[in-house]
Parts: C-alpha cells; sequence; structure tokens
C-alpha cells in the first residue's frame, strides 16, 4: 500500500471514529457549545480522552446504531458548503503533514491491531468502504 492510500486510510479511519460522537443529522454543528469549538479550548490530553470516549460509545453500538449514525454524519456531510469541506479535508492533511515519524507509525500500528481483531467480513466492508471513497473522492488523499 503506498504512502497516499495509508493516509487516506487514517483520514477515514478518524472520520469513522468522529461518526460516535452524538450529532444532529439536520445542521452542522456551530456556536461556542459545539464539539467542535470546544475541541480548541482543551489541552491535548483532554481530547485524546474525549476521543476514547467517543471510540468506546461507537464500539458499544449495535450495526443498526452505527449505521444510523453514518447517515446522520453522510446528511451533515452533503449539507456543508463547498468552502466547509474544503476546510475539513484540509484540516485532515495539514495534521497528517505535521504529525511525527512516530506518531504516524503509532496510528498505522493502532490501524492494523484493529483490521486483526474484525472479522473476515468487517474486514472486507472496511476495505471497500475505502475503496469506495477513493473511487468517490475528489483529490481527496487517498487518490492515487
Amino acid at each position: 500500500m503506498n504512502r497516499m492510500n495509508r493516509i487516506g486510510l487514517l483520514a477515514i479511519t478518524v472520520t469513522l471514529l468522529a461518526l460516535g460522537q452524538a450529532a444532529s443529522a439536520d445542521e452542522p454543528p456551530t456556536g461556542p457549545a459545539s464539539s467542535v469549538e470546544q475541541s480548541k479550548t482543551m489541552s491535548p490530553e483532554g481530547r485524546q480522552a474525549a476521543r476514547e470516549q467517543r471510540r468506546e460509545q461507537w464500539q458499544k453500538m449495535s450495526p443498526e446504531e452505527r449505521a444510523v449514525k453514518q447517515e446522520e454524519m453522510r446528511k451533515r456531510m452533503e449539507k456543508m458548503s463547498p468552502e466547509q469541506r474544503e476546510a475539513m479535508k484540509q484540516k485532515f492533511r495539514e495534521r497528517q503533514q505535521n504529525m511525527k515519524p512516530e506518531e504516524r507509525e503509532a496510528k498505522r500500528e493502532e490501524m492494523r491491531k484493529r483490521m486483526e481483531n474484525m472479522t473476515p467480513e468487517q474486514r472486507e466492508a472496511m476495505k471497500q468502504r475505502f475503496r469506495d471513497h477513493r473511487r468517490n473522492a475528489v483529490g481527496g488523499a487517498g487518490k492515487s
């Protein structure tokens, strides 16, 4: 797997993990009470703890609940303006580019472990989502 595909994989993984947070499908988060604004004022440790909490909530969900959350997130993404979508993509790109080599390797190892713990069906479904995402991405990180 080349470097760009791995970066795309990581960006998709981060997005999928973010789906676990409670969000309304009707409108993107706004105002100082939004999780985006709150995360800006958090310490790195606080952000990591919040991320872990969302990940745990996501893991506890049934496949049906996850599908509902994914659909809500998809609807929210569709309602974003092109500028907002591009800003989000740019944030992921910058995060990847500014990541230290040891952090990047730790993320890769975490992904490897997660993939190893999946059933063959889950693994194949994840790979298919990645393929679909790369196919549908316009100039995204996963395009080769």
